[in-house]
């Protein structure tokens, strides 16, 4: 009856203490204060006046090339939206690329396939999941129509999904030739261009879901249905 009792005396005291009120409800995570503003760090200054002498220890060590590396590097806080820390290189084998003729923070950088990275986080900030879910031409309607008959000429857009893009898995293949040459031309190439290539003329590689193939025309058109989500261009 002791043991009976004791029990049912711990049960109520952790019914009791579970029903107290706290304030000490953290989110999960690295705890920081609200707007706080790293310029004021000194672990931020250390590292502000030591950055130079390392990355000119790079260039002595010719880990990086001196003459034929050109990097703009730009520390900012989010609870500012203010420039944190700057820092510009300018490759003397490289003056003639450069598209303002020097380097600073409007400079526009070959980054490659970095940015087929920045549009699938893109189209999942501004839509979720989901999104990777639904046919590329339930947000590119023009690609929409080819014959079933002509699957193997043609690419069946309704069966694309735009995960399918964002894998690598659409089966579509590079970039159609006429869309390259017409780049750097007076002419130019529009969208409607590039997307009536894309269902008139390119071929299918696979079929999609089949393997991954790296296809630069499937990016293309996943940036178009970035355009179209986000209303930007």
């Amino acid at each position: 009856m002791r043991l009976f009792s004791f029990s049912l005396l711990l049960l109520t005291l952790s019914q009791v203490e579970d029903s107290l009120s706290t304030q000490d409800c953290p989110v999960l995570g690295p705890v920081t204060p609200l707007g706080f503003d790293l310029a004021d760090s000194k672990t931020i200054q250390d590292a502000k006046s030591k950055f130079p002498s390392i990355i000119e220890s790079l260039f002595s060590s010719e880990v990086l090339s001196r003459a034929h590396t050109s990097f703009a590097i730009d520390v900012f806080s989010t609870a500012t939206n203010q420039s944190l820390y700057k820092y510009y290189h300018q490759g003397e084998g490289l003056d003639g690329t450069l598209t303002a003729g020097k380097l600073d923070d409007g400079t526009i950088f070959r980054i490659g396939s970095v940015s087929k990275l920045y549009t699938v986080y893109a189209i999942l900030a501004n839509a979720g999941y989901d999104v990777f879910h639904q046919v590329v031409t339930d947000y590119v309607p023009e690609l929409a129509g080819n014959s079933r008959d002509e699957s193997l000429d043609r690419i069946i857009w309704e069966d694309i999904t735009v995960g399918a893009l964002a894998s690598q898995q659409a089966g579509s293949g590079g970039v159609p030739l006429e869309s390259v040459l017409c780049y750097g031309t007076e002419e130019g190439c529009s969208t409607k261009d590039f997307l009536a290539l894309m269902k008139n003329q390119k071929r299918p590689v696979t079929l999609p879901f089949q393997t991954p193939i790296y296809s630069d025309a499937g990016f293309a058109v996943l940036g178009v249905v970035l355009q179209r989500l986000t209303g930007l261009s």
